[in-house]
Parts: structure tokens; C-alpha cells; sequence
């Protein structure tokens, strides 16, 4: 027969794990809904940009400014901006969860 402070010690430990892997299916389902946003938002960028590429008008044949601005050249502009906002959002995610990470480690 086990004392009253074992048992305590026992109830103690076991709503730890269980806030532990709860924190854990958390952690998971954020990683998984991070990763089917970025597929679901490249699959689309892949759809709309033969769009912006067909419905680029050039309106005037002297360009004055950069070639890059040149009407078949937006869909790629459109496309690598996208892609550096895209990495500076995945950065700022993973230096987050960092950051929780080593809270966690400190607790």
C-alpha cells in the first residue's frame, strides 16, 4: 500500500504527460496545417500565374523602366515575390517555434 504522497506524486506526474502529449498533438497539428498551407498556397500560384501571364497586356512597345516589368515577365515577378514573402513567413515560424521549444526546456 502506497502513502498518500506517492499517490500525490503519481497524480502529479501522470497530468504532466498528459500536458506534455497534449502539447505534443498541438505542436503536430500546427506543423501540419503550416505545411498544407504552403502546398495549398504554391498549388495556387501555380494555377493563377499562367493567368497573370495571359492577361498581361503590353500596352506601349517602348519600356521605360526595367525589362522585369515588361508585361511577360510579371508572372514571374508576381511569383519569385510570393515565394520571398513565403520564406520570410516559414523563417519567422520556425524561429517561433524555437523560441516555445527552449521555454519548454527552461519550465
Amino acid at each position: 500500500m502506497r502513502n498518500t504522497d506517492q499517490q500525490l506524486k503519481d497524480i502529479i506526474d501522470r497530468s504532466e504527460a498528459i500536458k506534455k502529449r497534449h502539447a505534443n498533438n498541438q505542436k503536430t497539428a500546427l506543423y501540419s496545417l503550416s505545411v498544407g498551407f504552403v502546398l495549398v498556397l504554391m498549388v495556387m500560384t501555380g494555377i493563377f500565374a499562367p493567368s497573370v501571364l495571359a492577361n498581361a497586356v503590353e500596352t506601349q512597345s517602348v519600356h521605360y523602366g526595367s525589362l522585369i516589368l515588361s508585361a511577360g515577365h510579371m508572372g514571374y515577378l508576381i511569383i519569385a515575390v510570393l515565394a520571398f514573402i513565403l520564406g520570410i513567413l516559414v523563417t519567422l515560424f520556425c524561429f517561433h517555434l524555437n523560441q516555445i521549444k527552449k521555454r519548454e526546456e527552461n519550465r
